[in-house]
């Protein structure tokens, strides 16, 4: 886990301060995608590191794979919040 500057899901609001990548070492640069861990909102960084919500014209022209990931963690944070 990294620890990013403070911040607020534009969705739902939650206080996020840390990232998670796919490597251990992975740090947030601009463009660089996520998902809310609470509403599972798919983001992005913004040129600060401040995380924006991923439009769909976005979301379009990401890499098929990134798009398959995305939507396995917010599967995953569904179901762990509806086992919660």
């Amino acid at each position: 886990m990294i620890k990013t500057k403070a911040d607020q899901c534009p969705c739902c609001f939650a206080f996020i301060n840390s990232a998670t990548g796919v490597e251990k070492e992975d740090v947030p640069s601009p463009g660089d995608v996520s998902v809310c861990f609470k509403c599972g909102a798919y983001l992005m960084f913004d040129l600060d590191l401040k995380l924006a919500p991923l439009s769909n014209d976005e979301f379009e022209k990401l890499h098929p794979d990134t798009k398959k990931i995305l939507f396995r963690i917010s599967e995953a944070i569904r179901h762990f919040k509806d086992a919660s």
